[in-house]
């Protein structure tokens, strides 16, 4: 199931509307990892971290998508 689960999240990754947002949701994530001041300010508005793991590859993306639309 997990597998039939991560091929649907697969093809639904490669729309390029789905793509770009997914690009773009990844650069800021980079972004505030990447530097400590920005994760420093985002953790103090937020109270918390942003979600960067998940148990496949690609529900990590919508996980990190989730994670900053409720951030």
């Amino acid at each position: 199931a997990a597998h039939s689960i991560d091929l649907m999240l697969e093809s639904i990754s490669k729309i390029p509307m789905a793509h770009n947002i997914i690009r773009d949701a990844k650069a800021i994530t980079n972004l505030l990892y990447a530097h400590t001041r920005l994760l420093a300010i985002m953790r103090q508005y937020t109270k918390c971290d942003l979600v960067r793991a998940g148990t496949t590859r690609f529900a990590t993306s919508y996980l990190n998508l989730r994670s900053l639309y409720d951030k």
